[in-house]
């Protein structure tokens, strides 16, 4: 009897034992779980620390389109976090210009001449297209526009134009004439709002006296259909004090993507004797408007 006792104690001592695992594997799950719980939670915090880092830091993104076509863009701009279409350059933070896949070239239209002033975010199609599969609005700065043929033919570097907030026409007064129909310019409100951006005062009406710091914008087959203006022109900037100038649409658009004005006579001053352009002030061959201190924008 006492051996069946036994065994029996020993047989209920294996069972209490057995019981005992079983409570300290149902210990050990909870503690897994959390344990898994806990690393997802890492997981979820490095993927949205990793797309918090890829957003731009414009919240609210006001695209304008220059030059360029792009399809199902209403739903595209529905796509992208807190997007819309800018209604005018005065309020865009961004500007699709170009188009490396689609092999849209960049031009400086109106557009650009006037956001560029502004230091605005000039981009490929790439970054709208990106954005709108990300569901926000990207980080900018590998999408910059980077067209090497056209910043060849007009001298300047996309990224340092951008990086740069010197307003170049600054404390000018800039008087754009009446161009002929056969050459193409911009409508002069067009005109009037590059010159503003880039800091110049714009004149509607060539003044009577010589004033300092004048630029004119004309081109010679204006002063050779007017006598008239070419002779007051040449007496205005003749008489300024620091200096007037006249020069092209071509020298205004130069001087706005450069972030500064350059009279070398190699094009970008009219070169035509009887407009008397005078030389750069202090008589050299280059010159930078007094506008144009280097102000880097910080990044």
């Amino acid at each position: 009897r006492g051996a069946a006792v036994a065994a029996v104690n020993d047989e209920g001592q294996g069972e209490g034992e057995g019981e005992s695992g079983d409570q300290g594997e149902g210990e050990a799950e909870p503690r897994s779980r959390a344990k898994r719980a806990k690393a997802d939670d890492a997981a979820v915090g490095a993927a949205e620390a990793e797309v918090a880092s890829n957003r731009s830091e414009v919240g609210r993104p006001k695209i304008l389109f220059s030059g360029i076509e792009v399809s199902q863009k209403a739903k595209k701009l529905a796509a992208i976090d807190g997007a819309s279409e800018a209604k005018s350059t005065a309020d865009a933070t961004h500007v699709i210009a170009a188009s490396t896949e689609r092999k849209v070239a960049f031009r400086r239209t109106p557009k650009i001449m006037t956001v560029v002033s502004s230091c605005i975010p000039i981009l490929d199609q790439s970054w709208f297209e990106d954005s709108a599969d990300a569901g926000m609005p990207l980080k900018e700065e590998s999408y910059i526009v980077q067209d090497k043929e056209a910043e060849k033919k007009y001298g300047f570097k996309m990224k340092e134009c951008l990086s740069n907030s010197t307003k170049v026409l600054e404390d000018m007064a800039v008087h754009v004439t009446k161009f002929p129909e056969s050459v193409k310019v911009p409508p002069l409100a067009e005109m009037k709002a590059i010159v503003q951006a880039a800091g110049g005062t714009w004149v509607a009406k060539l003044p009577s006296e010589p004033a300092a710091k004048l630029l004119v914008i004309s081109c010679k087959e204006a002063v050779e259909k007017d006598k008239g203006l070419g002779t007051k022109v040449r007496k205005l900037i003749a008489g300024g004090v620091s200096g007037g100038f006249i020069a092209t649409t071509t020298c205004l658009f130069d001087a706005v993507m450069r972030k500064e004005l350059r009279f070398d006579g190699e094009g970008h001053v009219v070169p035509d004797a009887s407009l008397g352009a005078p030389p750069a002030p202090g008589g050299s061959t280059s010159a930078t408007s007094s506008g144009s201190r280097s102000r880097k924008r910080g990044r």
